[in-house]
């Protein structure tokens, strides 16, 4: 009777551990990361620390402001061939997330200005004149 008394805690333990374990385990998995997005004028590129500054406008605190995103190595660029052809200037349109308190570009679209063919251009003045 003594072994019974002994051993049903033990086994009780060891069961309710086990049922335990999958729960937590379960409570510890990541939330799904949030995309944000911001679109303003590139204001520094940092190839060396992989890293671009973007001027843009916060329409919560209707103010200009200015932000450094670390680019993802697995980033999509849109319209450049790499981070070191977007110049100071370019406008993009960056998707990003947060990652240990840091915005990391996830896709980074620049955009870019249609050319009017040399042709095209005196027609385009001159229809823009005529109204």
């Amino acid at each position: 009777m003594k072994k019974y008394v002994l051993v049903l805690p033990a086994l009780l333990l060891f069961i309710f551990g086990f049922l335990a374990v999958p729960a937590v385990c379960t409570a510890q998995e990541e939330a799904p990361v949030a995309e944000l997005s911001i679109y303003g004028e590139v204001q520094n590129v940092n190839t060396a620390s992989g890293s671009i500054t973007v001027q843009y406008y916060d329409y919560d605190s209707d103010e200009e402001k200015t932000t450094e995103l670390l680019v993802a190595k697995e980033v999509k660029i849109d319209n450049a061939a790499g981070l070191a052809d977007i110049k100071k200037g370019d406008w993009v349109d960056i998707i990003y997330t947060l990652s240990e308190g840091k915005s990391v570009a996830q896709a980074i679209v620049v955009e870019k200005e249609e050319e009017i063919p040399a042709g095209k251009e005196s027609e385009a003045a001159t229809e823009g004149s005529e109204e």
